[in-house]
């Protein structure tokens, strides 16, 4: 039985390829001798090794890189303290404000006194007023307009964007 058992792994032997080495074969285990010869002729080396040896990771350090990783590749995406709806609100009330005053024209005067940078403030609104007054009805007509659609398309593409759904 023994017998046949030695025969059985003869022919094993013989049927399985030897490998052949890379051509470089002898050159890296004559570097890898070399280095080892250094570290015995070197003790200050072979201490220093001793002391730092390479540790194996710990057993979770694959997974726990990997969601390290997933988390650098989520794009933070910070949030303005006053959002854009508020902003588009004061734009509308103040381009509100400046319309009423233009059409109302002229106001009563009255006998208060204004403190001077008040009074300079009021001035200049004053002369403002009166260019968007000075401009024709159809120029003005035509940049609300512009603005107008300029506002909604901006408005209307941000919440296209903001409901794109991505799937991985």
């Amino acid at each position: 039985m023994a017998q046949e058992k030695d025969d059985k792994l003869k022919k094993l032997i013989q049927s399985v390829e030897l490998d052949q080495p890379k051509v470089d074969f002898t050159a890296t285990i004559m570097q890898q001798i070399e280095a080892q010869e250094s570290l015995v002729s070197n003790p200050a080396l072979q201490v220093l090794l001793e002391k730092h040896l390479v540790e194996s990771p710990s057993a979770g350090f694959t997974q726990n890189l990997m969601m390290d990783i997933e988390r650098l590749d989520k794009k933070v995406v910070y949030e303005p303290i006053i959002s854009k709806e508020v902003w588009y609100g004061v734009s509308i009330a103040a381009a509100l404000l400046i319309t009423l005053v233009s059409f109302l024209g002229k106001s009563s005067k009255t006998n208060i006194d204004v403190p001077p940078l008040a009074n300079n403030i009021n001035q200049l609104t004053g002369k403002i007023i009166l260019q968007i007054n000075g401009l024709p009805t159809l120029v003005l007509a035509c940049l609300f307009a512009v603005s107008t659609l300029l506002v909604l398309d901006y408005y209307i593409s941000s919440k296209a964007k903001s409901k794109t759904v991505y799937e991985f």
